[in-house]
């Protein structure tokens, strides 16, 4: 088709309840829902939303010149996606589990390998909040390892106040918040 042709083409797509399965995820991707259109050389995504990881993803978008420029900005946005459920406990050596959120845009030019890599810029702001490690107390395990001092793991131990003992006490490690 000729670009003229490209340019008269306008159409609005609508998708409800969306669902697919991914092997290297435990739970499927579901309640998709999308809604975007085309029309006079732009392409706009008004909506695309789905559950993923017991989270959401919110994503909208607008391409401008779709013919010539393919001048594009998308915003996505993560809302509770659960670690435990994206990190395969299998492929890690310890199983890890916690919240990640947060908001990320891309902006460019074009497609072309060359255009895409020069044009492309992102904005993020993620944040990783209740994780821990489970069943790894790493507290615990570095100071049982230093050998030079016999017993420092049980006389700092003996010497806590009883709410760091909770802590030395706890199979998990509980890591704070991180902002990336």
């Amino acid at each position: 088709a000729s670009k003229v042709g490209i340019a008269d083409i306008a159409f609005f797509v609508k998708l409800e309840g969306g669902k697919f399965k991914v092997k290297t995820l435990a739970n499927p991707v579901e309640n998709i829902n999308l809604r975007f259109k085309v029309e006079k050389q732009e392409v706009v995504i008004d909506e695309f939303s789905l559950l993923f990881a017991s989270g959401k993803v919110l994503l909208d978008g607008k391409m401008e010149d779709y013919t010539n420029n393919r001048k594009f900005l998308v915003n996505v946005s993560l809302e509770d996606i659960l670690l435990q459920d994206i990190l395969p406990a299998e492929q890690l050596p310890v199983e890890i589990e916690g919240k990640l959120a947060g908001k990320f845009s891309l902006y460019g030019l074009g497609f072309a390998d060359v255009e895409f890599k020069k044009s492309l810029y992102g904005e993020t702001n993620l944040e990783i909040t209740e994780a821990k490690l489970k069943n790894f107390n790493i507290l615990k395990i570095l100071l049982d390892k230093v050998t030079i001092l016999p017993n420092l793991s049980d006389n700092l131990y003996n010497n806590l106040p009883q709410e760091y003992k909770k802590i030395f006490d706890s199979k998990d490690t509980s890591v704070p918040s991180v902002e990336l």
